[in-house]
């Protein structure tokens, strides 16, 4: 099952649109330009992720950096562990 779950969860990353993206950032109070929107998407969509593992969250972080900034990246990945505690899933992620 946990398989399957992070499959939904890759597809759902990898889908995400232009629209989407800015409502999670209005939502969670980022900052992201049309431009870094739009980066972030491509990078998403044309990158192999593995969120799941330690080194694949630095890497993707790393890049988030580089797309925005520091600062963005850091609350990002804050952010995303908040919400892997919030819906009990910390189980399918690595340390």
């Amino acid at each position: 099952m946990s398989q399957f779950i992070k499959e939904l969860m890759i597809q759902k990353i990898k889908s995400l649109s232009l629209d989407e993206l800015q409502t999670y950032s209005r939502k969670y109070n980022f900052h992201l330009t049309e431009k870094e929107a739009l980066n972030i998407i491509s990078y998403l969509q044309n990158h192999h992720l593995e969120p799941f593992s330690a080194d694949g969250r630095v890497e993707m972080f790393r890049e988030l950096a580089q797309i925005t900034n520091t600062q963005t990246a850091k609350r990002a990945q804050q952010l995303f562990l908040k919400l892997i505690k919030t819906y009990n899933v910390e189980h399918l992620f690595h340390e």
